[in-house]
């Protein structure tokens, strides 16, 4: 079961990935990131999504949508990431 821990070591991996300086061990950690952000999203995408759209009322659903589109740390550590920016 997916948690805020569980986020958080996503965004740890996220960090670790690209600050490495070891392309070889980069891109096995990188193939284990994916891996765990596919089943995190087919985790909130088959639970979540379908129980916040049976509970929620549509204006709260908007609001939601709005907070998710605003940048995670973990995207702001990649937007920052010279490796990535070009």
């Amino acid at each position: 079961m997916w948690n805020s821990s569980q986020h958080c070591e996503l965004d740890k991996q996220i960090r670790h990935v690209t600050q490495s300086e070891d392309l070889t061990g980069a891109r096995q950690d990188l193939g284990q990131l994916i891996q765990a952000v596919r089943e995190h999203f087919e985790y909130e995408e088959n639970l979540h999504f379908p129980l916040a759209e049976k509970v929620l009322a549509a204006t709260n659903l908007v609001a939601l949508g709005s907070a998710a589109g605003q940048k995670s740390p973990a995207s702001n550590d990649l937007a920052g990431s010279s490796e990535l920016s070009d």
